[in-house]
């Protein structure tokens, strides 16, 4: 999967964020499991409300909270009923709207 950036959200915004699997699956493969994870906490207060939804072959996220221009990485790691296990790294850029 290549770099993957996601449009700014503010720092008092819940969003949702989706992955396409698509691409990535052998055909007839579909996810499975879907687990994220934030990657980068040097800008704090980022939070995961729910990464566990996916409806094949998308995962996806909900976020809330982050500090203002901090581009945060969220790694969506899922596996196939075929057992194979991928990784993808988004960005997230926070940016309060004024």
């Amino acid at each position: 999967m290549t770099a993957i950036v996601w449009d700014p959200k503010d720092p008092l915004e819940t969003v949702t964020g989706e992955l396409d699997w698509s691409d990535d699956l052998a055909q007839g493969d579909a996810v499975s499991a879907s687990t994220w994870a934030i990657v980068t906490t040097d800008g704090g207060n980022l939070a995961i409300v729910d990464g566990t939804v996916f409806a094949s072959p998308f995962a996806q996220v909900k976020v809330s909270g982050g500090t203002d221009k901090f581009n945060y990485e969220l790694r969506n790691t899922i596996t196939t009923a075929a057992g194979e296990t991928l990784v993808a790294v988004v960005m997230l850029p926070v940016r309060a709207k004024r």
